[in-house]
Formats: C-alpha cells, structure tokens, sequence
C-alpha cells in the first residue's frame, strides 16, 4: 500500500518527515478527512515539492523490492498498533486511527496506479 517506506515509518513511531508547523497540520487533517470522505484526492491534487524523493530505485526490479518490503513492514506495524489499541501520531495529519492511516495510504495508492497506467 505505501509508496515509500516514510508510512511505515510512521506507523513504526520513526518519521523521517519534519512536522510541519501547526498551521500546515491543520489543513493537511483537513484534505486527510476530505480524502477518507471522498474515498478519492482531488482532481489536479500536487504534493508540495518538499514531498518530492531526491532520487528512487535505479530500476523497476529496485523499485519492486523496495515497495514489497515498506509494505510488509507498513503491515507489521498496523497489526502491532492495532494489537495494543494504539493510535498513530502523523507527521502531517497529527493523531490517527491505524484504520484511517491504512484507507488513506490505500487511496493514495491507487490515486498513483491511476498516473501509471499498465504498470500494474
């Protein structure tokens, strides 16, 4: 489901993400409710450049790898946190249900199946 390991991470209590200022988390939790409402991101929907890898995997095969393992990871630590009733502190959309965290990282996912068509 993740993209990248930074879900994982975050689920896992380790951000790698700066939290952005309070002002910013508020919108963020905003657009978070919005998506999880909508089932959808919006239309013409940009990340800010600060969520912009600075490089990826060399090859498709790196990428695969890499994905298979953030996401076996990402579900360990869903399972961990649902286990012992505890919730997951985003760095951008502060304090979540590990049930929300997921739906969310699932439409996210598939919002970027849409931008890469045959690849899956």
């Amino acid at each position: 489901m993740p993209q990248n390991p930074e879900a994982a991470n975050v689920v896992s209590g380790v951000p790698s993400m700066p939290m952005p200022p309070a002002f910013l988390r508020l919108v963020a939790r905003l657009f978070f409710n919005r998506i999880l409402k909508k089932d959808a991101f919006p239309k013409g929907f940009k990340a800010i450049k600060a969520m912009d890898p600075a490089s990826g995997p060399a090859t498709p095969a790196e990428a695969r790898v890499r994905l298979e393992a953030a996401i076996a990871r990402f579900d360990q630590e869903c399972r961990r946190r649902v286990a012992s009733g505890q919730h997951v502190v985003s760095t951008g959309f502060g304090t979540v249900s590990v049930e929300n965290l997921v739906r969310f990282s699932a439409i996210h996912t598939r919002h970027h199946c849409k931008q890469m068509p045959g690849a899956i």
